[in-house]
Formats: structure tokens, sequence, C-alpha cells
């Protein structure tokens, strides 16, 4: 048998006898080759999709320009509400684009895993660009605008966390469909529970104060309650969106709202909304009430709670959960039924 010319560049052992018989020579793997760098080649033969067809903060990558491009197709006039254009606006046009960029690299960064906070949006939007606009011959069809971003942009900003929240901060997440059932359900426990509380109080003398002394009247924070549906809906109208799905609210740890996040449906990007965009709405009852919105921050828990099979919690237990800021029970001289689920004994001051 002659020898073939590839032998020399044969080994002579699979892999497997190389595993199992020591005097085989190993099988060498060629390294892997070394990571691209991130860099764009603008390459003036690639295809570009057409970007006045594309959903509102869809981006893709513009091999021609080695730059992203993203169709807004809403912008943010000077107040920070959200607006939709029809017409160019004459000689506003030039201002009319600039308006269409925060909320285009708003949802930019959001799809891309990037962290979105004020200073971060702030720093993308300096290197953002409003290229092109384009309207419909047809009236009424919204104005949509062409932003431009760098093609590395993205690796000069940090991953987003699981949650941007520092300790103690909460989120919640509200469904449209679902809040006048969730709301009806924590409202009526409120009512019910406030009936315990002055019962409990003019039997046994019981009372709940907050740690500066202030009492807690569920009555009253049931009828603050009440008002935060009228005002949550009332600021979305307000911000020209329609057709609204979900709705998230994040709190500080004092129960200040942070952002509000709104969600049209699965094919949209989230509008974002924080800083000077939601001062009026902090300042709007019960927003500005930081014990009605720590109820609303656990709206979803406390509807689960006051529809549970086997009923909801006792109700100093619940009261105590739920409430902001912490909250001390004075038991007066009452019975232990009412403290079912409370540390603590009947007849002392204690902190719960």
């Amino acid at each position: 048998m002659s020898d073939s010319k590839y032998l020399p560049y044969q080994n002579p052992f699979s892999e497997l006898e190389t595993e199992c018989n020591p005097s085989a020579t190993p099988v060498v793997e060629e390294p892997d080759c070394p990571p691209c760098p991130d860099t764009c080649e603008p390459n003036p033969d690639a295809i570009v999709p057409d970007w006045t067809k594309r959903r509102s903060g869809e981006a893709f990558l513009n091999e021609r320009t080695c730059q992203f491009w993203i169709t807004s197709r809403a912008a943010f006039d000077e107040s920070g509400n959200v607006v939709y254009y029809t017409s160019t606006g004459g000689d506003a046009l030039s201002s009319r684009m600039q308006q269409y960029i925060e909320p285009a690299v708003t949802s930019f960064l959001i799809s891309k895993g990037k962290s979105s906070d004020s200073a971060t949006v702030s720093q993308v939007m300096s290197t953002a660009t409003a290229e092109d606009y384009y309207l419909s011959d047809r009236p009424g069809i919204k104005m949509r605008v062409l932003v431009s971003l760098p093609h590395d942009i993205l690796d000069l900003i940090p991953d987003a966390t699981t949650s941007d929240f520092e300790s103690g901060e909460k989120s919640v997440n509200i469904n449209l469909s679902t809040l006048k059932s969730i709301h009806r359900a924590v409202t009526n426990i409120l009512s019910l529970y406030s009936r315990y509380q002055g019962l409990w109080s003019k039997t046994e003398g019981g009372a709940i104060v907050f740690e500066d002394n202030k009492i807690l009247n569920l009555l009253d924070e049931h009828n603050n309650f009440k008002q935060f549906p009228k005002a949550l809906l009332d600021f979305i109208q307000s911000q020209d969106i329609d057709c609204v799905e979900s709705v998230t609210l994040d709190f500080t740890e004092n129960m200040i709202l942070k952002t509000v996040t709104i969600i049209r449906n699965r094919y949209s990007d989230p509008i974002v909304l924080d800083d000077k965009k939601i001062e009026s709405l902090k300042q709007t009852f019960p927003f500005n009430n930081p014990t009605t919105m720590g109820y609303v921050a656990n709206i979803n828990h406390m509807a689960d709670d006051a529809s549970a099979r086997g009923g909801p919690k006792p109700w100093l237990e619940f009261v105590e959960e739920y409430t902001y800021p912490k909250i001390l029970v004075y038991y007066g001289t009452g019975s232990e039924d009412l403290e079912v689920g409370l540390a603590g004994s009947v007849g002392a001051s204690n902190t719960v």
C-alpha cells in the first residue's frame, strides 16, 4: 500500500483513542479565533430598510453609515408631555424634530437592555441627531422622525440592573383591564377594616399611630385610596396616549413617585416618564400622600389577600403589613381575639 501524500498531516489515533490510549499522540486543537473588534466599516452595498415603514422605536444598524437608525413617532414637548404632531409646523420643524430624540433614545436603551435613567438618556441624547422626517399625504397621520446614533454608543452605557432600585424602593405593575376589580377589592377591605378599627377603638381603647404620633384613620385612608384610579387615568389622558395596556409605577423608599412606565401593547416600546414629566402628577392628590402610595405599591398583593380562599389576614396584621410608614399599635385593654397574628401582649404598647 503506497503512502498517501496526506499521511504526515494525519493523526493515526482518533480522539477516542487519545483519551483511552496513553501512548497515543494527543489531538492538538487549533485555538479559537479572537473575537472581532467592535468596529463598523461602511458598506455602500448594504441593504437599508425603509425607516418610514418601521415600528416606532424599532432600531437597526445602517451598515452604509455605521449608525443606529430609530423611527420615532412620539415627541416630548417643553413641559415633558407626550405629543404627536400631524404637521411640520412650518418654521418650527427643526425644533419639533429635536423633540423626537428623547423618546427614541429612551426606547432604544430599554430595548437593548441598557440603563435608561435620566442621566444616561441625556448622555446618549448628546450624540443623537434628528436626520430626517416623514409626513404622509393623508391628513391626520402622525409625523415620523429618523433619529440616528453612533454604532458604538452602547459600549459606553452600562447594562440595566434587574430593577434600577436602591434598597427599600418598590415597583408595581397595574394592568388597566383589571384596575377596576383590584381597586374595588382593596377599597372594600379598607372600608371593612375601618369599621373594625372604629369598634376596636371604642370598646377596647386601642389605637394605631405612626411613629410621629399621628393617628392612622383607616376610613380616611379608604377615602384617599378611592381617588387613585381617577388621578392615574386623568394623567394618562393628559399625555395623549391611547390604548394603554398597563402602567408601572416606581417609588422611592419614602413612597415618592420616581418613574411612570406606560405600555400600550406588546408590540410597542415602553414610554418612560420621570423627573419633570411627572412633577405635576407627584403634586396631585393622592400621589402626594405617601401612605396612599404605600397602598398603591402593594395594590396587587392587597387584592390577593382580600380575595384569598381562606379569607383575608387578621385585620391588624393586614394593616401592619401594608401601611407606610411604620405604625405603632396600642392595644388598650382588649381581648386577644383582635390581635391574632401579631406579636406582643395585650395591654402593652408594642411596635409591630
